[in-house]
């Protein structure tokens, strides 16, 4: 069930709550297509409940509701020749179940139970109306996330075609510049040296998009690993230096020791290299300052600069997906930082920014240990 439906699914759960007083509060999924039920949210009184998904039944309840497209309610225990379910559970007294019907299909139930009293016709009026908004907010959700999973392919797909060209022409500038298929004057290897950067930058966008497309289809996996974040950073700061030291940016350490961890080595990569690339495109002299250090069981990440800085508005959207700050002539198509949040939470940790405009920025993340 994706993180969308359980959303809704737990502000439901407030409604019925705080507007109905029951003993056990649940939600059915009803898949017609496997003819399976799931359970996602079970409720009595403060606590939640684990139920596993199970087969349909037309016998027991809820699937009789399921069955007969209607609202059913029983009372004083009686329930007129269905099988209450759970069958370990002791029936209650009171129960009410209303489908949740799109099209003509019903898509699942919402069930209350009360243990001494009958439901009154005004608690099923009021459930009614919340099983058939429940109904139609799933049902937005589901083609929401099947149109942006659609679109997730399809980028995928069109960044893995546009990857291997790049790579290739790249590969043929490169030993153009080394001098395998002749010698080359001075001019053209400043002029292939040009090109050959854009290509690098056109490789990252590219990459960028497969990892965000992988992530808006919910394939992304962590391969964790033991990695000493220390010398990851280290050679993350050589690689960059000579791009630094072409704009006249001083890059400097400052890290402690036991910062080795357990995470995904690509992709905290990716993320260091992302905030280490953003601050020396918005830095124009100065110095840039990369810190880690290990503090109540997490690991704190710091890329901080002498750039432009970000305005508190800005400082509020600067996560999110396709977000440019204004005014940038940076390039790029705003998923850069989206992705390094999305990272990050992968691996349970957290990031954010302290700025000021024209202050320069620090980035900050953190990483359980």
């Amino acid at each position: 069930m994706t993180s969308g439906i359980q959303n809704i699914l737990q502000e439901v759960k407030k409604a019925v709550l705080a507007l109905l007083e029951v003993d056990r509060f649940y939600i059915v999924l009803y898949d017609a297509g496997r003819t399976e039920l799931e359970f996602p949210l079970v409720a009595e009184k403060s606590q939640e409940l684990a139920w596993s998904s199970r087969p349909y039944q037309d016998n027991l309840l809820p699937d009789r509701v399921i069955a007969c497209k209607e609202t059913l309610r029983f009372s004083s225990g009686n329930f007129s020749g269905v099988l209450y379910w759970p069958t370990k559970d002791k029936p209650p007294f009171a129960w009410l179940g209303v489908p949740m019907i799109i099209a003509g299909q019903v898509i699942g139930v919402l069930v209350i139970e009360k243990n001494r009293v009958a439901f009154e016709e005004r608690d099923e009026k009021i459930f009614s109306k919340i099983a058939d908004q429940t109904g139609i907010a799933i049902y937005h959700v589901r083609k929401a996330e099947k149109e942006s999973k659609d679109k997730g392919e399809l980028l995928a797909t069109v960044s893995h075609e546009l990857r291997t060209p790049i790579t290739g022409v790249k590969a043929v500038l490169e030993n153009m510049l080394e001098g395998v298929y002749g010698s080359i004057n001075e001019q053209q290897h400043s002029i292939l040296g040009e090109v050959v950067e854009r290509l690098n930058e056109e490789e990252k966008l590219v990459s960028n998009l497969i990892d965000f497309a992988t992530i808006q289809q919910g394939k992304v996996r962590l391969n964790r690993e033991f990695i000493d974040l220390g010398v990851m950073i280290q050679s993350i700061i050589h690689d960059f230096k000579p791009v630094a030291e072409k704009k006249g940016i001083e890059l400097a350490l400052n890290l402690s020791t036991n910062l080795t961890a357990q995470f995904d080595k690509n992709k905290i990569r990716h993320v260091i290299s992302n905030l280490l690339d953003n601050a020396i495109k918005f830095t124009e002299e100065g110095k840039i300052t990369v810190s880690a250090i290990a503090e109540n069981g997490q690991i704190k990440v710091q890329v901080a600069d002498t750039g432009i800085g970000i305005s508190k508005e800005e400082q509020v959207r600067i996560f999110a997906k396709f977000y440019r700050v204004e005014n940038s002539s940076a390039g790029g198509m705003g998923i850069g930082l989206n992705l390094v949040k999305e990272f990050i939470e992968l691996h349970r940790g957290r990031v954010w920014v302290e700025s000021e405009a024209g202050q320069g920025s620090t980035f900050v993340f953190t990483l359980p240990k």
